[in-house]
């Protein structure tokens, strides 16, 4: 297994998630691709603010398990976390992860590879959790980059999913953002773009 393709559905904060991802995998030698059909794993980062968003995502699942039958395809994100109950119906994806745990992505897809398992992994939010210091300093691309400072939310909202699939609010430690930053400037980034699930929030726990 060399290829790894990623796709995103949803916000910026579902888009640095990726960045993130695509880090770990770099960093332990697998080439991130464009191409999906040249993968051989892909993971698909879901969003499921509405019912559009899901439909969106399972026909991209549906429509690469199709052409790449023999490919390890992971399926990641908000809607996995929101719908645990639902998803180990899904037979394309082989792992189906929530929004916890995604620094562990690489030993997972590598698990699955040994073991030819499959697995789902999703773990409830709790009110201590903390946030899970995910760090991506390279943007190649692009002379703007969002960065993730703070996850979850404590509305609760009646029309709002979002703090079942993203759990309470937690944020970025200063320390870990001031240094994350400094590498991405070093980098020639020109502009950086904080964001977060709800940034009013930010550093309430603190």
């Amino acid at each position: 297994m060399e290829n790894i393709f990623f796709l995103t559905f949803g916000c910026k904060v579902n888009y640095y998630e990726t960045e993130c991802m695509k880090s770990l995998f770099s960093n332990r030698g697998y080439n991130v691709v464009k191409e999906y059909k040249t993968a051989d794993a892909v993971i698909i980062n879901s969003c499921t603010v509405t019912a559009s968003g899901d439909s969106r995502v399972f026909t991209a699942l549906k429509k690469i398990r199709k052409v790449l039958p023999d490919a390890v395809i992971a399926l990641t994100g908000c809607y996995p976390q929101a719908f645990s109950e639902e998803v180990e119906k899904i037979s394309e994806a082989d792992i189906i992860m929530g929004t916890k745990q995604r620094s562990e992505i690489v030993d997972i897809i590598e698990e699955f590879v040994e073991n030819n398992q499959k697995r789902v992994i999703i773990s409830e939010y709790k009110s201590d959790d903390e946030f899970e210091c995910l760090t991506c300093t390279e943007f190649r691309e692009n002379t703007r980059a969002f960065v993730k400072i703070q996850d979850g939310c404590n509305q609760f909202c009646s029309y709002c999913i979002i703090p079942y699939a993203r759990g309470r609010c937690r944020s970025k430690p200063i320390y870990v953002l001031k240094e994350e930053v400094e590498k991405i400037a070093a980098g020639g980034v020109k502009e950086i773009v904080l964001s977060g699930i709800n940034l009013a929030f930010y550093g309430k726990e603190f």
